[in-house]
């Protein structure tokens, strides 16, 4: 049984298909994270500055003179409102700059006082992306602290402190970048939700680069480790049809060769391959007359062809059969002969054992 070797790629194909084509959802994967990379970053570095852009949107002033002196001895920052007073060490909270301060004390009071307008910062999200380029769905949510839990004391920091309200302009769900602070020592955090079109992705995708070069050479591979496997069972199969097992021989009819239990492969002779053939026909007896050998192998009689007979008889012993301990050829007197077979003699695991010598040997 030969196994084509287009019956063998035709069956790796589908798996082919599927590793190359997998190969570009990396690619996919891929640009989808340097999108969301450059989102992130521009965000980093705009969302910082979105505090000044909703007090200029609101109209509160916080630029004008102040004491530089007055400001870098300042040992701490009280924060009040109709409820609660709050006391901030300046270990915690003292910018180098003034304007910094002012804007980071002035968003603490929009978040406390729920002033702070999310809307602001969503249209500032969506014009990043819009700068950047980017076909999205976008939102932005801002998680707040308690800052009475953040600050229990005026020593002391607690940063660990629960969210414990959270406005949102969307619901979003793909992508969230990083998060900015937003008020003192990060009261509230900020963060952008993006959920890329998935053109958008795929246009900006590279259609062919380290991701197809490693299917390829895992394809190339497989290709070969497939028609290896493909030859191994082609010669396996070869070996399981037209093999026989004799004591422990094996023999191979149709390429008129057998093997001993040593390794040595001994070619077959017509008409050894023509006796043998006889032979097996006659199982489990393996019993032969003489008149039927003569006739078959010679056309001849019993009595004619007796000295053929007995030259025939000889090389089929020295052939395997005085080389195999469980077999012996037996003579019957005026009758031909008979193969007997030991089975007490006969070696555990013939089947792999032949089939790795046989595979090794084609």
């Amino acid at each position: 049984m030969k196994i084509k070797s287009k019956y063998i790629f035709l069956c790796f194909l589908p798996l082919f298909v599927v590793l190359f084509g997998g190969s570009y959802y990396l690619n996919y994967k891929d640009s989808r994270e340097v999108v969301h990379e450059e989102i992130n970053e521009i965000f980093q570095k705009e969302a910082s500055h979105w505090g000044e852009y909703i007090l200029a949107k609101k109209g509160v002033l916080y630029r004008g003179s102040y004491n530089s002196l007055e400001y870098a001895s300042k040992k701490k920052t009280t924060f009040e409102s109709e409820t609660y007073k709050v006391e901030i060490s300046s270990a915690f909270h003292h910018p180098d700059s003034f304007n910094e301060y002012q804007i980071l004390n002035i968003e603490t009071f929009l978040l406390v006082d729920d002033k702070y307008d999310i809307s602001i910062t969503d249209s500032l999200f969506k014009e990043i992306l819009l700068y950047l380029d980017v076909v999205a769905e976008s939102s932005v949510e801002l998680k707040i602290r308690d800052i009475r839990e953040m600050f229990p004391n005026v020593d002391s920091l607690n940063q660990d402190a629960p969210f414990v309200k959270t406005i949102a302009s969307g619901s979003v769900e793909g992508y969230t970048t990083q998060p900015v602070g937003v008020g003192i020592c990060d009261h509230g955090m900020l963060y952008g939700h993006v959920k890329v079109a998935r053109s958008e992705v795929l246009a900006r995708m590279s259609w062919f680069c380290s991701n197809q070069l490693y299917a390829l050479f895992f394809i190339l591979v497989l290709s070969l480790l497939g028609f290896s496997i493909g030859r191994y069972l082609q010669k396996l199969l070869y070996y399981q049809k037209h093999t026989i097992l004799i004591g422990n021989t094996c023999v191979d009819l149709p390429s008129q060769r057998l093997f001993l239990w040593d390794g040595e492969c001994r070619n077959i002779t017509e008409t050894h391959s023509t006796l043998l053939q006889m032979l097996l026909d006659a199982a489990p007896e393996y019993k032969l007359m003489k008149e039927d050998v003569c006739h078959t192998l010679w056309n001849r009689s019993a009595k004619d062809g007796q000295a053929l007979y007995n030259v025939a008889m000889t090389h089929l012993r020295n052939l395997f059969i005085t080389e195999d301990p469980s077999l012996e050829l037996k003579s019957i007197p005026k009758e031909g002969m008979q193969l007997l077979i030991n089975a007490s003699h006969i070696h555990r695991g013939r089947w792999r054992h032949f089939a790795w010598m046989y595979i090794k040997s084609i």
